[in-house]
């Protein structure tokens, strides 16, 4: 399985504060099953962080070290979290460097401010305009967003990615029925973690089994292996099924 959505790159952004804790998270992930990761280190400007590409990669260079020291296999991929912000467009114009999803493709990872964006869809066809695709994290948790703006966005050819605790509540009662309900209308192409911080991975393993009992194995193997790989290889967006139709 492959996380395309967590921040255990050390010391970055509002995820792991130190390497032992990055390890840690590393850990945790891999006892859930997953066999490879795409640190994804907030990007933009937004309240979580604003982490440079050659910072990043820094980062997983010493996270990639410290795992090898201990004997573990994990494979780490390049990644960001992208907030949509003036200076993400203003990185975009200029040129600067963009970090996809595994870095060669033209994916992106892609949140909105928490507090809301007027015509937000207006600024996701933006990017797209430039060339990108997206993926949008966590449309569940978003106070602003009603499931009819994400299946909107769905059409467009944006693809959203569902946080895997959410199904058991981590992040609200509001979150999980959203969750559940995207889920099971198919409009969800992604599931991952999230984590930042260790004991979260306690909450990935229970949301993980219960996928499986409540909506099947082919749910979590899509959600959480061929569809993230997929956007690796830079998939074309029709190829990209949804996890349920």
């Amino acid at each position: 399985m492959l996380d395309i959505h967590n921040h255990a790159l050390p010391a970055v952004d509002d995820g792991a504060r130190t390497l032992d804790e990055a390890v840690e998270i590393v850990k945790g992930l891999s006892e859930c099953g997953f066999t490879a990761l795409a640190p994804s280190p907030h990007h933009g400007g937004g309240t979580g962080g604003d982490v440079e590409p050659h910072v990043a990669a820094v980062a997983r260079q010493s996270l990639t070290e410290a795992l090898e020291a201990q004997g573990m296999a994990m494979e780490l991929l390049p990644n960001s979290e992208h907030c949509v912000t003036p200076e993400l467009f203003e990185r975009m114009g200029d040129g600067a460097e963009i970090t996809t999803i595994g870095g060669s493709g033209r994916w992106l990872l892609v949140e909105l401010p928490w507090e809301g964006l007027p015509r937000f869809d207006d600024h996701l066809f933006r990017i797209q305009t430039k060339g990108y695709r997206i993926v949008l994290a966590h449309p569940e948790r978003y106070q602003f967003m009603e499931p009819d703006h994400a299946r909107r966005l769905v059409d467009r050819g944006i693809k959203l990615q569902l946080e895997i605790g959410s199904f058991v509540g981590m992040y609200g009662d509001r979150a999980r029925k959203r969750a559940e309900s995207l889920l099971d209308s198919g409009h969800v192409h992604v599931l991952a973690s999230d984590v930042h911080r260790p004991e979260q991975c306690q909450w990935v393993a229970q949301s993980l089994d219960l996928l499986r009992r409540s909506f099947g194995d082919s749910v979590v193997e899509h959600g959480c292996s061929s569809n993230p790989r997929a956007l690796v290889d830079n998939c074309d967006p029709d190829a990209l099924e949804s996890l349920m139709s």
